[in-house]
């Protein structure tokens, strides 16, 4: 019976332990490896996923004692992780747009983001005592998805070691000399100079 009771207790403080900071600030990472696992090999993502948690871990750290609380502390750098992370792709599909009439360039998507992002930390500030309560749900959460990514890595990568090599060897082929044959030039136009 006690056996039952330490061990609860344990998956209780397990599940209350804030380390979804790390995981919201690796899965990024594992997310676009997973998007791209056709294209990028594990020998140059994992150098990349390495420093990325190394750098992931310190911020966290450094929030929890700014906060003098790893909860609290998770659910900022989150936050931080967040606004990074987004203002990349946010901007290859926003900036240089027109949004209400006003074109986004590269100066006011920034200062705009940056609006967001301040208004952001009072709205996380305000609220943030209460962050305890969400550890559970925020571990829950930032653990599936990393997990969902690193499944489907490891899948590829079992089968990609699993099937045959189906590269056949190249062949020598035998050219016949272009001595006699007329010179082809290809002209590609990319747009008229006429707006019709």
């Amino acid at each position: 019976m006690d056996k039952r009771l330490t061990s609860r207790k344990k998956t209780i403080q397990f599940y209350k332990t804030p380390f979804f900071g790390v995981l919201f600030g690796v899965f990024p990472i594992l997310f676009i490896w997973a998007e791209n696992k056709l294209q990028v090999t594990p020998g140059v993502v994992l150098p990349v996923l390495l420093l990325t948690l190394a750098g992931v871990m310190v911020i966290c750290a450094l929030c929890a004692l700014s906060f003098r609380s790893a909860a609290r502390g998770s659910v900022f750098a989150s936050f931080l992780f967040l606004f990074f992370f987004t203002y990349g792709h946010l901007y290859s599909m926003i900036g240089g747009k027109s949004v209400l009439g006003i074109d986004l360039g590269y100066l006011k998507f920034a200062l705009a983001y940056g609006a967001v992002f301040l208004a952001g930390m009072v709205l996380l500030l305000k609220f943030i005592k209460r962050s305890e309560s969400w550890t559970p749900v925020l571990n829950l959460v930032s653990a599936a998805l990393v997990l969902f990514n690193l499944v489907s890595i490891a899948r590829f990568q079992i089968a990609l070691q699993a099937a045959p090599d189906k590269v056949e060897p190249k062949t020598n082929v035998q050219t016949s000399p272009t001595a006699d044959l007329p010179d082809i030039y290809y002209i590609i136009l990319d747009a008229y100079s006429r707006a019709d």
